[in-house]
C-alpha cells in the first residue's frame, strides 16, 4: 500500500463517528454514514465485514513495515535506506504515532457500530492490540 494511502486511511479511521461504517475503494477507506441507502450501496459494491477486517490487517502490516524501515534507518543512517524510507524525521514519526493513538479511538467507535457481531468485534480488538505493539 502506498505510504500516503496509509496516512489517509489512518486519518479516515480517526474521523469515524458512532454508527458509521467503512467502505474500501481503490485502497482507500471511505466513511459511509448511516442512511437508508447504505445497505444497498454496500451490497452493490460487494463490501462486507470480512473484507474490512482483511484490509485493516493489511493496513497495520504496511504501517508496521514503514515504522520498521524508519527504525532501521535511524540505526544505520545509510544513504541506500534513505531512499526506501517514507518516515524521514522524528517529527513525522511522532505525527504517525499520534494518528495511531487516534485510530484506536476510531476503531472503538467501529466496535460500537458492530456491537451485535461479537466475532467481528473480537477481530477489531485484535487489530487494536496490534496497534498497541507499535
Amino acid at each position: 500500500m502506498n505510504f500516503y494511502n496509509i496516512i489517509y486511511n489512518l486519518e479516515t479511521i480517526c474521523n469515524i463517528q458512532n454508527e458509521d461504517k467503512l467502505i474500501i475503494r481503490d485502497d482507500l477507506l471511505i466513511i459511509c454514514p448511516k442512511n437508508i441507502f447504505r445497505p444497498l450501496y454496500r451490497y452493490s459494491s460487494n463490501q462486507n465485514r470480512e473484507q474490512l477486517n482483511l484490509f485493516l490487517i493489511k493496513l497495520f502490516l504496511d504501517l508496521n513495515l514503514e515504522i520498521d524501515k524508519y527504525k532501521n534507518y535511524c540505526i544505520s543512517n545509510s544513504i541506500a535506506s534513505k531512499i526506501q524510507v517514507n518516515i524521514k524525521s522524528k517529527k513525522r514519526f511522532d505525527i504517525i504515532k499520534n494518528l495511531i493513538s487516534r485510530s484506536k479511538v476510531g476503531i472503538d467507535k467501529l466496535k460500537l457500530t458492530y456491537k451485535r457481531d461479537k466475532y467481528f468485534v473480537r477481530k477489531l480488538d485484535l487489530i487494536i492490540e496490534k496497534f498497541n505493539l507499535v
